[in-house]
């Protein structure tokens, strides 16, 4: 009919004779494609050309003309229910597009953890003949094993540990040799610590022999969904699953931009003081999880990617994209 917008719902009528009921020969519903409406008229062949060239092509609905007996002639248009104002096809359709963060918490081991506002931090670098924090931590976890470990000055002012096996861990920064380990004279086993992890390592233990083995951190997970009819083309993104991505490209490369910045950012984080076999192989990073995809109400599709906030290590994931 002439005037007939691109999008319209059912006109409501009523009268005195006749109750309510909706303007003729329009329809509307959800089919496989999603939401739609249909409008019908039968009429002489010219007039529903007319309305056809004048009202229902120029505004995007697909349209079957039936000639009939007489030059009568049945229009049948159909359009999408969705759309921006003034187009109607799917083609135009935007993705709902969601960008949340989830705050959990998780717990970490004490002696693989890094505290970055506690004292409990040992030392990463190896100092000649000293072990590193590897030592450290391989002093406490030897001592928590034994059934008799003696702490205190092991000689010469220096702190260690000593095991019932006749170990002893002292740290003292290699400075007393020849501790490579080397079985000396006395029959000790000796193994060289930080001299600075030696108060960290003796409080370390007395918490963990204690019974606190872990202690909970703060974590956060990214999470992006997007919601779309299935007439809309989209790709599900799986570039980058399993790879640990850097606030950075979480912004350039995953698009983790189109969230309001006024609600919350991607924070920035420094590097851990820590490592396992060399300088730099623990990263903080959003590791990318598989993609979910599931078909919800409506004849739509929805999509969402997590994305897990952590300290990973390089040699297993890669290097932080």
């Amino acid at each position: 009919m002439p005037g007939l917008p691109s999008v319209f719902k059912a006109r409501v009528n009523s009268g005195p004779n006749y109750g309510v009921w909706t303007q003729v020969g329009y329809r509307y519903g959800v089919n496989d494609q999603g939401a739609y409406q249909e409008y019908t008229e039968r009429g002489p062949g010219a007039l529903v050309d007319q309305d056809m060239q004048n009202f229902f092509i120029p505004n995007g609905w697909t349209c079957d003309v039936t000639s009939e007996k007489a030059g009568f002639k049945l229009l049948v248009a159909r359009a999408g229910w969705f759309g921006n104002p003034g187009v109607t096809d799917w083609a135009n359709e935007l993705a709902g597009n969601i960008w949340e963060m989830e705050p959990s918490r998780t717990d970490k081991s004490l002696l693989d953890a890094d505290f970055p506002f506690g004292t409990l931090n040992m030392n990463i670098e190896p100092i000649g003949n000293c072990l590193g924090s590897a030592g450290s931590r391989q002093a406490i976890r030897a001592a928590l094993d034994d059934s008799n470990p003696i702490w205190g000055d092991a000689g010469g002012g220096v702190f260690g540990v000593v095991l019932s096996n006749m170990t002893c861990y002292v740290f003292d920064d290699g400075s007393e040799p020849p501790y490579a380990p080397t079985v000396a004279e006395d029959g000790y086993t000796y193994f060289s610590c930080p001299s600075a992890d030696a108060q960290i390592a003796f409080t370390l233990y007395k918490i963990m022999h204690s019974g606190v083995t872990s202690f909970p951190v703060s974590s956060r997970t990214i999470k992006h969904t997007q919601l779309f009819s299935s007439q809309y083309e989209t790709l599900v993104s799986y570039a980058n699953v399993d790879r640990v991505i850097s606030s950075a490209s979480m912004v350039n490369v995953e698009g983790a931009n189109d969230f309001d910045p006024a609600v919350w950012t991607v924070p920035q984080y420094n590097p851990p003081v820590n490592y396992v076999a060399s300088p730099g192989d623990l990263q903080y990073g959003w590791l990318k999880e598989t993609p979910e995809v599931s078909r919800i109400s409506n004849c739509k599709w929805r999509t969402v990617n997590r994305y897990q906030f952590g300290l990973w290590l390089t040699q297993l994931y890669g290097q932080v994209l």
